[in-house]
């Protein structure tokens, strides 16, 4: 590929601190029990994503990610997609084409599970920031998506939605179908989204629910 997996993994690190910064971006208030534990930063021109949270209960799921997706070229010429996802626990390089996982990266190797070879990766997936871009950008409900972030693959469908004066409410499945659940030690497999969308004018997500069973986050704007 275009860029070596040294040159990747130092553009990662580089970008967790510079990211935001960048003007452009849309911010959402992360809410648990009403109260305010972080911030997440969508950036369409990027796309970039950028979560912080900063105060959740007994510092569980404290810490930062940047994760970024961009349009590069293979050495053959073949255009392909480079995502970037970095956290405190982890950097992760991946390179999709065609719907395909191309290539996966993890450092340190100890964070790799055995969905970060490649070659066991279903075809049809997207990135995770070309995934939330898409909940950003879409017009009506979000259609049925799969995604692969480097450890993982999930699969996000819409199960209901209902349009209100000024309003669509849309309630989703987000269900992890290989690999490891999220966030240690709890390991979630299953989450219920529910986006409100602002459809006066411009179609704009507006608040989002994510329930797990124990709790439930809200990003807020």
């Amino acid at each position: 590929m275009t860029l070596h997996t040294r040159t990747i993994l130092t553009l990662a690190a580089v970008l967790t601190f510079a990211l935001p910064t960048l003007a452009a971006a849309e911010s959402f208030t992360v809410l648990l029990a009403g109260r305010a534990v972080g911030t997440l930063t969508w950036d369409r021109d990027g796309p970039t994503l950028v979560s912080v949270l900063d105060n959740m209960p007994l510092g569980v799921g404290d810490g930062r990610f940047t994760g970024t997706s961009r349009a590069v070229h293979s050495q053959a010429g073949d255009p392909v997609t480079q995502y970037i996802g970095a956290s405190d626990e982890r950097t992760i390089a991946v390179v999709l084409g065609g719907g395909r996982a191309l290539e996966t990266t993890i450092s340190p190797t100890s964070e790799m599970t055995g969905l970060s070879d490649a070659g066991r990766v279903p075809p049809g997936v997207l990135d995770p920031v070309a995934g939330f871009g898409r909940l950003m950008t879409v017009k009506g409900c979000p259609g049925a998506m799969r995604l692969y972030d480097g450890r993982r693959v999930a699969e996000v469908a819409t199960l209901t939605s209902t349009a209100a004066p000024d309003t669509l409410t849309c309630r989703l499945d987000y269900r992890v179908v290989a690999g490891p659940g999220h966030l240690s030690p709890f390991r979630f497999t299953s989450l219920a989204i529910t986006l409100a969308y602002s459809t006066s004018g411009t179609q704009s997500l507006r608040r989002a629910t994510i329930g797990t069973g124990l709790f439930t986050i809200t990003l807020s704007r």
